[in-house]
């Protein structure tokens, strides 16, 4: 075998990544938090501990980021109105203006991969390695 599948996914992720960091124009946006304004464009008003079930990671991760974003004015935190106690995320102007240009370039690498995916096997077999490993190694 001329070089292993993980070896393959590594090379690839690192060149989206560096596509995705060469391309994004916004200050403090990168590879590493872009999709948590894409997150919360399309699911306003989840708690931060929601939010962190929701992507997937862990709270300190999830807080660090947050953080970051409300201090560039991407993110606000905002009492929710029924009930005091609860804080919820959402996105400034700024935050819901990033995450359309964010949009528009993520859908132009997605149009790549499904150019070179025209019957959505490549699509399917990484969605079931993805379920795969996700019940094997949680």
């Amino acid at each position: 075998m001329p070089q292993s599948y993980i070896q393959h996914l590594a090379i690839l992720y690192d060149k989206i990544t560096q596509q995705l960091d060469s391309s994004i124009q916004l200050p403090g946006i990168n590879h590493t938090n872009y999709f948590y304004l894409q997150k919360l464009a399309e699911h306003p008003g989840l708690t931060q501990s929601d939010f962190s079930q929701f992507v997937k990671l862990t709270q300190s991760t999830v807080t660090r980021a947050i953080n970051k974003l409300v201090k560039l004015g991407y993110v606000q935190r905002k009492v929710a109105q029924n009930d005091g106690r609860r804080v919820e995320l959402g996105l400034t102007q700024a935050g819901v203006d990033a995450s359309k240009q964010i949009n528009r370039l993520v859908d132009q690498l997605n149009r790549t991969f499904e150019n070179l995916d025209e019957n959505h096997a490549l699509f399917t077999k990484l969605n079931q390695a993805n379920q795969a490993f996700t019940t094997t190694h949680s």
